[in-house]
């Protein structure tokens, strides 16, 4: 990515997440995938496992299995808002586990981590030297008030041991911008730096210089896309909830 545009990631993850990260510690992607991918690839080796709570995103596991590891999934629980629980995270771990996926805002379920919860969850897995994939592309769309927690926000093992992923696809409604990035170990991001130079090299130049001025510029847009959202939200539970059975 062009230094513009890291310095932009970097300034974002400051003013947004509480989050301090060098230049040299970001990588801008051909969209949240890509980041994934070589997320995946750069930290897994043949016979590594990733714990997944379900329901996910569907390309976890594929990404996974190209990068000669093992999706482990678990299930989640309703009655918990699809939020795995500490005791789940234990009742699933195996010495084989490499990483674990964290996906809040989740995607398809829309629930999202309570601070003491994601706190306990994630100190089990840093003092168990678990790498955290934190995929925070929905960070923005988030209603009633609540807040998103960026993990690396928790504290400074925590930010060791996580990388992050995020892209402008939801936020800024640029899903065919396909821009992404990952943040996290300087020596991780240099290894999916290398392979991404050699697969498909850098993200194109106008997306590159449209993402800037979508982070620099006023986010005002973002708030009223995501006021809107909300009433759609609202409009859709209320028509359902007239429906007889439902």
């Amino acid at each position: 990515g062009i230094p513009e545009l890291r310095k932009a990631v970097s300034d974002k993850f400051k003013r947004e997440n509480g989050i301090e990260y060098e230049s040299s510690q970001i990588l801008i992607c051909n969209g949240g995938k890509q980041a994934l991918y070589e997320v995946f690839r750069t930290i897994c080796e043949e016979g590594d496992q990733v714990l997944i709570p379900t329901p996910c995103y569907v390309s976890y596991a594929e990404q996974i299995k190209l990068a000669g590891a093992e999706p482990v999934f678990f299930k989640t629980k309703e009655e918990n808002n699809f939020r795995p629980t500490l005791d789940e995270v234990k009742a699933n771990f195996t010495p084989r586990i490499r990483a674990f996926i964290i996906n809040s805002p989740n995607n398809p379920t829309g629930s999202i981590f309570e601070k003491e919860q994601l706190k306990k969850i994630v100190k089990l897995l840093v003092d168990r030297g678990v790498y955290i994939i934190t995929d925070e592309v929905y960070e923005h769309l988030v209603y009633d008030g609540r807040n998103h927690i960026s993990v690396a926000s928790l504290g400074k093992k925590e930010k060791e041991m996580s990388i992050t992923v995020n892209s402008v696809s939801k936020t800024y409604a640029m899903t065919g911008w396909r821009v992404g990035y990952a943040a996290g170990p300087r020596e991780i991001i240099k290894a999916m730096s290398n392979l991404q130079g050699h697969a498909t090299g850098n993200v194109n130049s106008i997306a590159q210089k449209a993402t800037i001025e979508a982070l620099n510029g006023t986010q005002e847009p973002v708030r009223n896309m995501v006021k809107e959202y909300e009433k759609r939200r609202e409009y859709i539970v209320k028509r359902l909830n007239e429906i007889e059975g439902i």
